[in-house]
């Protein structure tokens, strides 16, 4: 029965720290000690790992089913997300069926009015323009302060028009077409040029003489295809249960 069946999780980390907590967790934790291994490598480089470049061969048995990260940052993906995940597939250890949790992600831009945003960002034009210079270093000026993106929670903004789609990253390629994305914005465009991950995006937001706010910074959130995953797994569930 499929309740018999042991799963096999090989956990990748990079970050030595972390590769200390997740051993200490197999040799505390009796459900992780004979299912788990942790593995210490970069996944783009998972190849040459002495337990993960097997994976790698023509034996599709040896290959992963699924695979699972928490890799998603905010706007612009800035956790290099679709860079690691498109690495363990380059380095071919997913079966040709395999699926990826998350399977899609979507960044998003609007304009929002904020008069602290606007102050505390411009208030940064006073800070060093290399933080190791210390108080004395040199400014770094209104343009370079106003310019840089921020990873903020905006509690006190006023988002004045509605987000439009940038770009989107999926997990895992179809590998004929592994440097193939896809704009999703009007008016958007990408660059494919080699396999990379960049992206470019024009928005147009046009002006509502209705609304008395000016606009200032951008807002750029993004949609997980988790939440939508659960929806269906809860739905389904349910049905039958």
């Amino acid at each position: 029965p499929p309740s018999s069946i042991a799963p096999r999780v090989i956990a990748v980390e990079k970050n030595a720290s972390a590769v200390l907590y997740l051993r200490g967790l197999r040799e505390r934790e009796p459900s992780w000690r004979d299912r788990v291994a942790v593995v210490e490598c970069d996944m783009r480089n998972s190849d040459r790992d002495p337990l993960l470049g097997p994976m790698g061969g023509n034996d599709e048995s040896r290959k992963a089913d699924v695979m699972v990260s928490e890799l998603l940052g905010s706007f612009g993906d800035n956790e290099l997300s679709p860079e690691c995940l498109d690495g363990v597939q380059r380095c071919g250890l997913l079966k040709s069926h395999a699926i990826s949790v998350p399977q899609s992600y979507r960044s998003y831009l609007a304009p929002v009015s904020s008069m602290r945003l606007h102050a505390e960002a411009s208030a940064q034009a006073y800070s060093p323009s290399d933080p190791g210079d210390g108080p004395g270093g040199k400014p770094c000026g209104t343009l370079q302060a106003m310019e840089t993106p921020y990873v903020v929670r905006s509690h006190a903004a006023c988002q004045t028009h509605k987000e439009m789609p940038c770009w989107e990253f999926s997990h895992p390629r179809p590998l004929p077409n592994a440097g193939k994305g896809r704009g999703v914005g009007a008016g958007s465009e990408e660059d494919d040029d080699g396999g990379d991950n960049e992206r470019r995006a024009t928005l147009l937001f046009r002006h509502d003489p209705s609304h008395g706010a000016g606009c200032g910074p951008g807002y750029g959130p993004f949609d997980p295809a988790v939440a939508a995953m659960s929806a269906s797994a809860a739905a389904a569930s349910s049905e039958g249960g």
